[in-house]
């Protein structure tokens, strides 16, 4: 418990950027338009779960929360913040999304919401592990996903491939709203991925944000 505190608040505060997420969520709304009116029969799968911040807002208005963390340093963290608040409708998974099934290296930054399969954010190269990956089809059939009512995405740079990939493409028409990050050392232009998303039948808006942050709404 102590180890665990002691990461969640490890100084400099900046690295863990706990101030950024929490005003994203409750100072700036960004996820308020998209949260259900009624919670009854809900899904939202939470990509990029980091210490469960966001997860605790999403508990709230949806019956079920599935939120994917690889990260060893987080995803313990992430159970701690779970656990402590009572959230027993979250499911929380020790997965990376991406475009294959296996395993990966997992590479760490100094900025801890940095974490990421892409080699670009390498930055404590010592640190790097190994995590197992899925892709989306794969998680839908092993979670007997049929229908989610929201995604949010935040994959530091690993949106082209998971968007691009044949097992999105499979699942898209069970997603109704998506908000994704979009990365510039994505391997994808955000215009190609915002391109996809419009043919599968969505309205893609960019929101309002000192990231580069879309929605995708059917």
């Amino acid at each position: 418990m102590d180890d665990l505190n002691g990461f969640f608040f490890k100084p400099p505060l900046e690295a863990n950027f706990i101030p950024n997420i929490l005003g994203e969520v409750y100072r700036d709304r960004v996820y308020d338009q998209f949260m259900p009116k009624d919670k009854n029969k809900t899904l939202c799968l939470e990509v990029g779960g980091n210490l469960g911040l966001v997860s605790y807002y999403f508990a709230r208005h949806f019956e079920k929360v599935i939120v994917l963390e690889p990260s060893a340093k987080h995803f313990p963290v992430l159970l701690q913040n779970l656990e402590y608040n009572k959230l027993t409708n979250v499911m929380p998974l020790k997965l990376a999304l991406t475009n294959k099934n296996g395993t990966a290296e997992f590479y760490h930054h100094p900025n801890q919401t940095m974490f990421s399969l892409r080699p670009e954010v390498n930055g404590l190269p010592d640190e790097k592990e190994e995590v197992q990956t899925m892709d989306f089809e794969t998680l839908f059939k092993t979670y007997d996903v049929e229908k989610v009512d929201f995604l949010k995405l935040d994959t530091e740079g690993e949106e082209g491939n998971i968007f691009m990939s044949e097992a999105f493409e499979k699942v898209a028409p069970k997603i109704d709203k998506i908000v994704y990050e979009w990365h510039v050392w994505s391997n994808v232009n955000h215009n190609l991925i915002n391109g996809m998303l419009k043919d599968f039948g969505f309205t893609v808006t960019q929101i309002p944000s000192d990231a580069t942050i879309f929605s995708a709404v059917r």
